[in-house]
């Protein structure tokens, strides 16, 4: 799946522009930012990205904050923190929380890539599940659909075969025709 919107959540409007404007966009993803965690909040709410990237540090609340206004509030989003070196306690917290990834500052393309597609592999999984139950379902409408149709030619044949009369025949396929069809009438012309 392509396309997905990421939520970039970080204040330093540097690595902000760096992902939102360069990173993501050059892999086909949506970005989507904010500069501190009240605004991710809302735009987690209101927005319903993919993914965030959240920063540990953010000048209203901890990213850990962040996360724990996601447990209240029940909301389901993967989560990668971004922390600086010597954090990695924080991210121990963090994954307790239901964060999926971490990643430490400063990062570069390959690790900002393969970590997004590590916390995206589930939804991506349960987006996949969720397309194929849906063509499974229409399938079994067009085959339920197929059957009835066979049915309606296999009657036909058994009374064909039955039947000496050939305008009871005659009555019995156009009788089949009108319901395989939808029509209101029909005629038969010899």
């Amino acid at each position: 799946m392509s396309g997905e919107r990421i939520l970039v959540v970080d204040d330093s409007q540097q690595i902000v522009t760096h992902l939102t404007e360069q990173v993501l966009p050059m892999f086909g993803f949506k970005t989507l930012y904010a500069l501190d965690g009240k605004t991710g909040l809302d735009r987690i709410r209101n927005d319903n990205p993919d993914l965030v990237m959240l920063d540990l540090n953010l000048p209203d609340m901890t990213g850990i904050d962040v996360l724990h206004h996601l447990v209240e509030e029940t909301i389901s989003v993967p989560v990668i923190l971004m922390t600086g070196f010597g954090s990695e306690k924080s991210a121990i917290d963090a994954f307790r929380l239901g964060a999926k990834d971490y990643i430490i500052k400063p990062f570069s393309v390959d690790e900002v890539l393969d970590t997004i597609n590590r916390a995206l592999i589930e939804p991506r999984l349960r987006h996949d599940k969720q397309q194929l139950a849906e063509q499974l379902r229409r399938a079994h409408v067009e085959m339920r659909r197929r059957v009835n149709e066979m049915s309606t030619l296999f009657g036909i044949g058994k009374a064909v075969a039955a039947l000496l009369s050939v305008r009871k025949v005659l009555d019995r396929v156009l009788e089949a025709a009108i319901y395989l069809s939808n029509a209101e009438e029909s005629t038969i012309w010899i």
